[in-house]
């Protein structure tokens, strides 16, 4: 039979101590559940916009991919690809726009200043909508934009190719003229297209091959002059 002692049970003072033991518990877990939530959604979240930045890079390759060289003159007559690239940014024709669909568009990709010390990646395009682009002056409107990325510590682009179009002429017959990369691209002043388009993006580098079509229009055109 127990005894009046072992069947004691706990004092007032015990149920108090484990009562804001428990408490204590209670307060600690959820403090770093909510930690764990916040931290997941800040993940969740930066996947997401990972996930959707490489998405608008994928709409940027095909619109790349897709450029024409469109011949146009300039303000004496002259003819040469529209093509203008520079440490900043670059403008040319493309039949895979990212917004027009079934007809060629003139676009333009550029830095421009995001926060402070960091740059962002700008997409920019004007469709032709049944318009003739003859003349390297000509102005078009640019109807639709999108941020390709942005946050960037560092974003500039060089082009790789023939230096102009006497240098791919002669490229097959002489080895001093060699493909190489330059800073400034002007097709209209070359008379010919780059390759390939690199764009680093902060420690990341993309580089962007342009499809092989300049050969036959530009010679074709230079003969017919």
């Amino acid at each position: 039979m127990a005894t009046p002692r072992a069947l004691r049970g706990f004092s007032l003072l015990e149920m108090l101590v484990a009562v804001a033991v428990l408490s204590m518990v209670i307060g600690v877990s959820t403090y770093a559940y909510a930690m764990f939530i916040r931290q997941w959604d800040g993940h969740l979240g930066r996947f997401d916009e990972a996930q959707a930045q490489y998405q608008r890079l994928e709409w940027l390759a095909a619109a790349l991919q897709g450029t024409l060289p469109y011949v146009v003159k300039d303000e004496q007559g002259a003819g040469g690809c529209y093509f203008l690239g520079r440490d900043e940014g670059l403008t040319l024709v493309s039949m895979s726009p990212i917004f027009g669909i079934g007809e060629p568009a003139l676009i333009r990709v550029f830095r421009e200043p995001d926060a402070e010390d960091t740059w962002q990646l700008v997409y920019e395009e004007a469709p032709f909508a049944g318009t003739l682009l003859a003349r390297a002056d000509q102005r078009m409107k640019f109807r639709h934009r999108l941020v390709i990325a942005h946050g960037l510590p560092r974003l500039t682009f060089r082009y790789y190719g023939w230096s102009d179009l006497q240098a791919r002429l002669l490229g097959g017959e002489s080895q001093d003229y060699v493909r190489s990369w330059f800073v400034e691209y002007d097709g209209l002043k070359r008379r010919y297209h780059p390759e390939k388009v690199e764009v680093r993006l902060g420690s990341d580098v993309a580089v962007f091959d342009l499809p092989a079509r300049t050969d036959y229009l530009v010679s074709a055109y230079a003969d017919s002059e």
